[in-house]
């Protein structure tokens, strides 16, 4: 008895295609982009400006920390999937945490920084120090 196979084409990637049309379905319902604050940075004469769009997150779950001349602005949208009468089906607001760091320049006064959160936007104040005089210094020669 001699059996008889259909001679096929071979498509290596047919099943990558079909992968990919489910992983496309999968996201496009409940994959959610990493959360990335859009930023604008400013300097005035005073000093600079840093602002972070943050909108839904409560200034509770935000945190400042300045180490070594680096502002480390980080913070977090608390998502709850599971909401009384809710069935997401789509979701496309970020959630989860973000860390975002900015070297300062060597003119500011890191002791002066502030921020505030006001609509959404994270704004932080970073004012410049005060000039100083330069100093001269004598050197011996011995």
């Amino acid at each position: 008895m001699t059996m008889h196979h259909a001679l096929t084409p071979w498509e290596p990637f047919g099943m990558l295609r079909e992968f990919e049309g489910e992983l496309s379905d999968l996201m496009s319902s409940r994959f959610v982009a990493p959360l990335t604050p859009k930023t604008d940075i400013a300097e005035t004469e005073k000093g600079f400006e840093i602002a972070l769009e943050v909108p839904g997150i409560d200034s509770k779950d935000l945190s400042l920390e300045v180490k070594d001349g680096v502002l480390n602005v980080s913070g977090e949208r608390k998502f709850e999937e599971k909401e009384e009468g809710k069935n997401f089906v789509k979701v496309e607001r970020s959630h989860g945490k973000f860390s975002r760091a900015f070297r300062l320049p060597d003119n500011t006064d890191e002791k002066g920084i502030k921020a505030d959160c006001k609509n959404g936007i994270l704004t932080v104040t970073v004012p410049k120090a005060e000039a100083k005089e330069p100093k001269s210094l004598k050197i011996k020669v011995g």
